[in-house]
């Protein structure tokens, strides 16, 4: 039997453009996904009219995540808030879902110059799953998506994404991808990448662009040390249409569990 996975991150870019063009958008995104077979994909961005909208298209596959504005409930309505109630969803074929989870991150500014800055902020949130199938066992998938341009929110972030790693790792082999608005060069990020291989995880190593903005990779996927990497690369390259529907290029990596 062949022990080969696909493992996904694609950021989906929820704009104002791609929330009138949700048809559009979602049979793109689903053709993608069907034709390239995915194991796991993890997504940001992911509105809840595009997640319904994948859910009916995508039969075989299961989505899980809870959205950002949850907490906040009373909120939900309101036309702003409907339009940045994202969700990260894992998407998953052919693995027993054991238990999911959605954590909130540190989203506030911390000090005034944050405060008066006029740069956006919004809940993060981190979606959980334990899940199983014959050819890894059962693993721990984290799919997250963090703050954007605010370095003081984004070291929060990642302290305490490293301690819902830590406490996963414990019990189970953990896949953690997702957008972390940080390129490699951003020291608390080579700092965290030093502190997940410390906990026996490896950032796949895919540094060109992966937004139509960074000079390198922001988009990251980190497995298990021992696990073996067959390929890996952008999904741009693989699928240029995913390039109509998003200004980040996905990453993507074939990985067997040794």
């Amino acid at each position: 039997m062949d022990n080969t996975i696909m493992i996904g991150c694609l950021n989906c870019q929820n704009n104002k453009k791609n929330r009138q063009n949700k048809k559009e958008v979602g049979s793109i995104l689903a053709k993608h996904v069907k034709n390239f077979q995915y194991d796991i994909l993890g997504t940001q961005e992911l509105t809840q009219p595009l997640f319904i909208q994948l859910q009916s298209s995508l039969s075989h596959y299961h989505m899980y995540g809870e959205y950002r504005f949850k907490r906040f409930s009373f909120l939900q309505h309101l036309p702003i808030i409907k339009s940045y109630n994202e969700n990260n969803s894992i998407l998953t074929k052919d693995f027993v879902i054991e238990k999911s989870k959605t954590f909130y991150l540190p989203w506030f500014p911390k000090t005034t110059q944050d405060w008066l800055s006029k740069k956006p902020f919004l809940p993060r949130i981190v979606t959980v799953i334990i899940c199983k199938n014959q050819k890894v066992g059962t693993i721990c998938i984290i799919n997250t998506h963090l703050n954007h341009q605010i370095a003081n929110i984004q070291i929060s972030q990642l302290q305490r994404l490293k301690n819902i790693v830590q406490e996963y790792q414990k019990r189970y082999p953990v896949i953690l991808m997702g957008d972390f608005n940080m390129q490699s060069s951003f020291q608390p990020f080579q700092t965290f990448i030093k502190e997940m291989e410390g906990v026996g995880l490896k950032r796949v190593e895919i540094n060109r662009a992966t937004h139509n903005q960074s000079k390198s990779a922001i988009d990251h996927i980190f497995l298990p040390r021992t696990w073996k990497i067959v390929k890996c690369g952008l999904i741009c390259d693989i699928d240029p249409a995913i390039e109509q529907i998003t200004d980040h290029k996905g990453i993507y990596v074939y990985v067997t569990r040794i």
